[in-house]
């Protein structure tokens, strides 16, 4: 009301006032400041919003982009593209435009070569940022706090440790260690390259002025290089020193895959209302559906209040996670009827979806057509997802041209192809596979040897005597420490959760659990049950294949539920591996 009688100040006096503000309040004030005149006002005011944790909307764009009048504010192009794809479109914000109006600029200024920077690096163009900030380099010789920032947010993506290294020391020249920002960005570029121990040295530093972002950042690193204990600690020291987490925070915990952390940061989310916020919602989302299945995912998503195209693709993993190729095909086309258009992550993981056993491969086929349709079908992401579905289904003539037509590939692509390869019998090119990557330099991991191991077995070679690669492949094996990722499974019962590795023996009731196992062993093989061993790669006895199988974390984890549990119970059992053929779960499901 007071900004629609021009009162700026007395308008400003109520808004100050409030105890809790949100995108409308916020664009009401700037929509006022604007049609007041006060204009050198509103930019500040805009950032401010952002590091308050409040997203911006397409009419907050449409009210700042009004009055548009110089050069430069045409700028702010770059600055507010990207939060989303809908309101991208919904804005007409076009970073090529920004670029041109740059171009014809006849003198460049400070602010102009920075926006631009922020731009690009925000759109996730870091090359070409870098390649402008070295041009600036001639026409900008003092740097600023905005261009430290920007360049050091760009060191960061690209874990440029170099640069960043030659930035800090330009920084502690200058004076601008006292800038929070700057701080902030120089922790993530350290955090990001792995090191975290200097990215601490940089936080601690700060004692005394850390806000939420820079306490969020440091958080952040922790979690990326996989110190968690010292993440939670921080998380409740941050708490202590009187920082009130904001969405931002919640969601980068909620990234944790601990079983007791997203609980305990749920009750967290509840006390201070962010749940419902589309940010942490989706991080919820994530982190339930990892520990209890898609029920309780899908109870979060509907209790988010704006869903977006990010929500909806968070929503599309869970059920790929899952397997269930119908809930996430539903979710895809309520999506859709909703008028959200999918990115490549949405379709990527629709596809992941249609890997599953229970899916045909004509639906992969179809959302195969709908990533050409929205030409994002050379997405990384997508032709990953595409050679990993088509390898699982069978058809590897389709994995294969998705694959060779790969302009840049990744491990995910390179491991779904060379397993997709050595299951159907195409050992040979299963090992032209594993040779390319290391060629191109692909990092490899225990699925990747798994793969390559497993085809030179079905293909003959071990038992023949034959295959010289074996030693090569070791050799590699501990020339690159890879090793293969420990498989685990868990249940939760009575609030508590109970975590079994392959041959555990450390539970308090291991005794009672290797006895239901045999008994369960005997049921099953007065069925008729015989344990298929061909996937055991160790070179051992028949006898200790099978007993092998049988101390498989699932198995034991089945063996305590139906101790601890009254007959008959649904039992629901976590995994962090995906089941692989050669488990007996389909005659286990009979007990």
């Amino acid at each position: 009301m007071y900004m629609n009688w021009y009162s700026v100040l007395n308008g400003r006096k109520v808004f100050e006032g409030m105890l809790k503000r949100n995108v409308v309040t916020w664009t009401s004030l700037l929509t006022g400041y604007i049609q007041a005149g006060v204009l050198l006002d509103v930019m500040s005011l805009f950032f401010r919003m952002r590091a308050e944790g409040v997203w911006p909307n397409p009419f907050t764009f449409s009210s700042v982009l009004s009055v548009v009048a110089s050069q430069v504010w045409l700028l702010l192009h770059c600055v507010c593209v990207q939060f989303s794809d809908e309101m991208y479109a919904k804005c007409g914000l076009l970073v090529e435009e920004a670029r041109v109006v740059f171009c014809r600029m006849e003198t460049r200024d400070m602010v102009s070569w920075n926006t631009l920077m922020a731009g690009l690096v925000l759109n996730g163009r870091d090359l070409e940022a870098l390649k402008l900030f070295h041009d600036s380099r001639s026409s900008i010789t003092m740097l600023t706090e905005s261009t430290y920032s920007t360049v050091i947010k760009l060191c960061a993506n690209l874990k440029h440790l170099g640069l960043a290294r030659q930035l800090h020391s330009s920084v502690l020249k200058r004076g601008f260690h006292s800038y929070g920002n700057v701080m902030t960005a120089l922790m993530d570029a350290y955090s990001k390259a792995g090191q975290l121990d200097k990215a601490l040295d940089i936080f601690l530093l700060m004692s005394g002025s850390q806000n939420v972002v820079s306490w969020t950042a440091m958080i952040n690193g922790c979690i990326q290089n996989g110190d968690i204990p010292l993440a939670a600690a921080l998380f409740s020291r941050m708490r202590e020193d009187g920082v009130a987490p904001n969405d931002l925070t919640y969601s980068t915990i909620l990234t944790v895959s601990e079983a007791s952390f997203p609980p305990q940061s749920h009750a967290q989310v509840i006390k201070t209302n962010y749940e419902c916020t589309p940010i942490v919602g989706t991080a919820l989302m994530v982190s339930y559906s990892k520990l209890c299945g898609t029920e309780e995912a899908l109870s979060i998503f509907k209790m988010i209040d704006q869903k977006d195209v990010v929500s909806w693709s968070a929503m599309l993993t869970c059920y790929a996670q899952a397997g269930d190729c119908n809930g996430a095909t539903n979710a895809f086309i309520k999506m859709s009827m909703h008028g959200l258009k999918p990115n490549e992550f949405t379709i990527s993981s629709a596809i992941d979806a249609c890997a599953s056993p229970a899916a045909g491969v004509d639906l992969g086929r179809q959302f195969h057509a709908i990533s050409i349709r929205h030409r994002c079908h050379y997405a990384l992401c997508v032709s990953s997802a595409l050679v990993s579905m088509y390898a699982r289904k069978g058809s590897i003539e389709n994995a294969q041209c998705v694959f060779e037509k790969q302009t840049d590939r990744d491990l995910v692509s390179g491991n779904s192809m060379l397993s997709g390869y050595a299951q159907h019998g195409y050992n040979q090119k299963a090992l032209d596979v594993f040779r390319q990557m290391e060629v191109e330099g692909i990092e490899m991991d225990g699925l990747t040897f798994l793969s390559v191991i497993m085809g030179c077995t079905h293909a003959g070679l071990v038992e023949e005597g034959k295959w010289k690669e074996k030693d090569e492949v070791r050799k590699l094996m501990d020339t690159k420490k890879v090793k293969k990722e420990a498989g685990c499974s868990w249940i939760q019962i009575k609030n508590k959760v109970h975590f079994f590795i392959a041959s555990d023996k450390s539970h308090p009731l291991s005794e009672q659990i290797y006895a239901k196992l045999r008994s369960m062993t005997a049921k099953l093989k007065q069925e008729g049950y015989c344990p298929d061993t061909s996937f055991v790669l160790h070179d051992v006895a028949e006898d200790q294949k099978e007993a092998m199988l049988a101390m498989h974390s699932e198995r034991l984890v089945l063996a305590f539920g139906l101790i601890a549990t009254p007959p008959g119970a649904p039992l629901h059992i976590f995994k962090n591996l995906r089941g692989v053929r050669g488990r007996p779960y389909s005659d286990e499901n009979g007990l």
